[in-house]
């Protein structure tokens, strides 16, 4: 559908794809759907534990980037002491490296998300 929008024709031929397009989009979602329903128990129990660590993963990025921009603010603010734009550097230079490691971590669950999706066609 992304790829509908960006072809350079008119709205109203736009609509008419789209609409002749939606039985087959229906035909592919239902056999997802049903190869999802045919997953073992241990693939569908796994499927659903990767993607809750996927969800945490990413909530846990979000807060390393919100305590990464606040540690540099605090390094770039004027007014600290030598032993405190010591530590905010240092703070900073922790931030990415835990940054890194839960980038490094999404990237592996979503891969081996993947390959269980793969299974099924998805």
């Amino acid at each position: 559908l992304a790829e509908i929008a960006k072809l350079p024709i008119g709205k109203s031929d736009k609509q008419e794809i789209e609409l002749q397009l939606k039985p087959l989009r229906d035909v592919l979602a239902d056999k997802r759907e049903q190869a999802l329903l045919d997953l073992s128990d241990d693939d569908r129990g796994l499927l659903d534990q990767l993607q809750m660590v996927l969800k945490e993963r990413r909530q846990r990025r979000a807060e390393i980037r919100v305590a990464l921009d606040d540690a540099r603010k605090l390094q770039g603010g004027s007014g600290l002491d030598f032993e405190r734009a010591l530590a905010a550097e240092q703070q900073v230079k922790d931030e990415k490296e835990r940054l890194e490691k839960v980038n490094e971590g999404i990237a592996e669950v979503e891969a081996r998300i993947k390959e269980l999706q793969a299974k099924v066609g998805g």
